[in-house]
């Protein structure tokens, strides 16, 4: 709307300047007038649209409609951070005071939920350019965090896999009692004899935990030398964590699964809600004469041009 206004300024000033020359009724004069700019007011539009401009853009980066992953959102909110808590010396006082009240809302619905964004550092951490945003101190964080995740799920997998098996068990000893006794035994015996032929003498969940810690550490490892060179030949862009993934998917395989989990498409209205608004708007009663067709084409035209 702002951008509208400010598109088409000469044509409302001249429509307030020959407002007399329109045939309109005085009162209709009167009327008008009390809708008239002022060059103060042309200048708040002007500098509150240099605020809010960054906003914007963000919301058509997560609007949906390139599929933006989770894990640029993260990167978004830094940067409108940034932009609300620095100050240029060519900024009027209402610049700086616009970016004042953003900061304090900006603040209060991102900053106070600890836990919210420490999720959203998770799945910015497996997106290149999320990544490239996190401090230091917050890739330890997150990749701590990744390494309990990793084991919390291998041992759910663990404890599944023995639950299990001693059901199975059961129902077969019910059935056929010897049979299957001698071959609970003989297979026992295999195993232990595989491990003792390796040098374990049991096998236990530990086991698999350690393999696991082992080989996502060298997961993280590797994902950081990868997305590091990654960053360096490309511009952050929305489609990067695709490309990356496609590129180095088979070479981490944890991480890749994590990826998939962690990497999803936030739903969003914006779209839908802003298609909405310019139907309402265009099929106005004051154009109730606007047929089906000729609403569908101008919804369109709105949707696509670009002022």
């Amino acid at each position: 709307m702002i951008d509208s206004f400010l598109y088409l300024r000469e044509v409302i000033d001249k429509l307030f300047n020959y407002k007399h020359q329109l045939h309109l009724k005085p009162k209709q004069v009167a009327k008008l007038s009390g809708f008239e700019f002022t060059s103060n007011d042309w200048m708040i539009l002007s500098q509150l649209h240099l605020v809010l401009r960054p906003f914007f853009h963000a919301t058509k980066a997560m609007s949906g409609r390139r599929y933006p992953s989770i894990g640029i959102a993260f990167y978004l909110l830094t940067r409108l951070k940034y932009f609300l808590q620095h100050h240029e010396k060519k900024e009027s006082l209402m610049v700086k005071h616009f970016k004042q009240l953003l900061l304090a809302k900006f603040l209060y619905y991102f900053e106070t939920d600890d836990e919210q964004m420490s999720l959203l550092k998770v799945h910015a951490y497996f997106d290149p350019v999320g990544f490239a945003t996190l401090t230091d101190v917050e890739k330890r964080s997150v990749q701590q965090s990744i390494s309990i995740m990793v084991a919390d799920e291998t041992s759910y997998l663990t404890e599944l896999t023995t639950t299990s098996l001693p059901i199975t068990t059961s129902i077969i000893t019910t059935n056929t009692t010897n049979e299957s006794n001698l071959h609970e035994t003989s297979s026992t015996s295999a195993i232990n004899l595989f491990n003792e032929a390796i040098g374990e003498t049991a096998y236990e969940g530990s086991t698999i935990s350690q393999n696991t810690k082992a080989t996502i550490i060298n997961d993280i490892y590797n994902y950081r030398n990868y997305v590091t060179r990654f960053n360096l030949k490309h511009k952050p862009d929305i489609a990067l964590s695709s490309i990356f993934w496609q590129s180095y998917g088979q070479q981490l395989p944890i991480l890749g699964k994590l990826a998939q989990k962690m990497l999803s498409i936030p739903s969003t209205s914006v779209p839908s809600e802003s298609c909405f608004s310019v139907s309402a708007f265009l099929g106005r009663k004051e154009r109730a004469r606007l047929t089906g067709e000729n609403l569908s084409t101008s919804v369109f035209l709105k949707d696509k041009i670009i002022l």
